[in-house]
């Protein structure tokens, strides 16, 4: 009896709408699946209407998510996939070893036949199932202990045995009001997503103006500021090379190692830290202003990306992979360090045989640069204020998304 009390309460959710009570019902995967097996046989699709499976996106048309259809010239044999089935993709990802499984929610298409389509049965909500392996964690549980890795890495799994492991479910009016609610949030993720890109394209577009000189700001008394002047980069500021360190310097904890992987769209972020226990030059100890620098990647994208170093953070060097730049017309230069311009004279003096910048070199990367200090003012202030407004929508886009998340972790079983 008491086992039987356990069992009831471990499959009711810990986050419920009020008007639902009870256990969630253990069911086979199959239970709630069917194998779809119809093929493209009568050429009713194209290779335009091929699909992908993507981890962020879902079920996508491949032209959309790749810029192209990597199909051969026949596609008669692909499965065919309606709108609200679902789909599995064999191809282990780094956050899904084991595949993904995604609903279509848009419109119908074809499917490689490396792909498994299944329907989902009449007393199922599609979308409902969709937000079931939403979650990497639930996904990877699910379908590891029935795939086997080949040799290769590749899956090793049949369609049917897809549906053999049990799943924990609500009846058909909870699956949709579940459904419903977090299609609501995702509305909303969406909604801030288009934002953020409309505001980070509206930036763009105004830093190709600001910097070719087709926008110039006005003096306070309404008159023209002087023309630009050409600078050389070490005219601007000062470039502080790296700390090289051992393995063997790691530490738990001392003095962090601002790398590459510190700096995400312009921003720094703390999530991947190292700390040494070296005691270096105050010079290479890294300022509130300072713009950290990627001078040497085994990812040529990663060359030429910036931070502004913010104030707060812990005491900091920077790794022999980057370089600090140092000045007091910082604020504008690393919004010059986002623009095309910045980044096609990085490109031209990148390494032969390594993706690299030799410091030398940048020092000396031209540019015009205003000459008037009340100018450069006026340009930093109006784009860094666009830049406090993306951050803003960025930080309502991460609050939502955690949102999600927790409502993931807490409405399912």
């Amino acid at each position: 009896m008491i086992m039987a009390e356990t069992q009831e309460q471990q499959n009711v959710p810990r986050l419920r709408f009020p008007e639902f009570s009870g256990a969630w019902a253990e069911l086979k995967l199959s239970d709630v699946l069917r194998e779809k097996k119809k093929r493209n046989y009568d050429d009713v699709f194209g290779k335009h209407d091929v699909l992908s499976v993507s981890g962020t996106q879902g079920v996508v048309n491949q032209i959309s998510l790749l810029g192209r259809s990597y199909a051969g010239e026949k596609v008669n044999n692909y499965h065919v996939v309606e709108t609200g089935d679902i789909v599995y993709t064999k191809s282990p990802l780094k956050t899904n070893p084991y595949g993904i499984i995604k609903t279509n929610r848009g419109a119908p298409g074809i499917v490689s036949t490396l792909y498994a389509v299944y329907e989902v049965k009449g007393d199922h909500d599609p979308e409902f199932w969709d937000y079931y392996f939403c979650l990497d964690d639930r996904t990877n549980a699910y379908l590891r202990p029935l795939v086997h890795k080949g040799a290769k890495n590749d899956m090793k799994i049949s369609n049917s045995r897809v549906l053999i492991d049990p799943v924990i479910a609500p009846t058909l009016p909870e699956q949709k009001k579940i459904a419903d609610f977090l299609g609501a949030v995702d509305a909303r993720i969406g909604q801030l997503e288009r934002k953020k890109a409309l505001l980070e394209a509206y930036k763009k577009g105004c830093m190709q103006k600001l910097f070719s000189r087709k926008l110039r700001f006005k003096r306070d008394d309404g008159t023209d500021f002087p023309d630009w002047e050409e600078k050389q980069l070490g005219e601007v500021a000062k470039l502080i090379g790296g700390l090289t360190y051992s393995p063997a310097d790691i530490k738990e904890e001392g003095l962090l190692v601002l790398r590459s992987s510190n700096v995400q769209d312009g921003i720094i972020k703390l999530d991947d830290n190292v700390f040494v226990d070296l005691e270096i030059d105050q010079e290479k100890v890294t300022r509130a202003g300072d713009i950290l620098l990627c001078v040497r990647n085994g990812s040529q994208r990663l060359i030429g990306k910036s931070a502004l170093i913010p104030s707060g953070i812990p005491r900091a060097t920077h790794g022999a992979f980057m370089s600090i730049l140092r000045g007091d017309q910082n604020r504008l230069l690393f919004q010059f360090m986002q623009t095309s311009l910045f980044f096609r004279e990085v490109h031209k003096n990148l390494g032969a045989t390594i993706n690299s910048i030799n410091g030398s070199d940048l020092k000396r990367f031209k540019f015009l640069w205003p000459s008037h200090l009340d100018e450069q003012r006026k340009i930093a202030d109006f784009l860094s204020a666009i830049d406090d407004k993306i951050t803003l929508v960025a930080q309502e886009l991460d609050h939502a998304r955690s949102f999600k998340k927790g409502l993931l972790q807490q409405m399912f079983v």
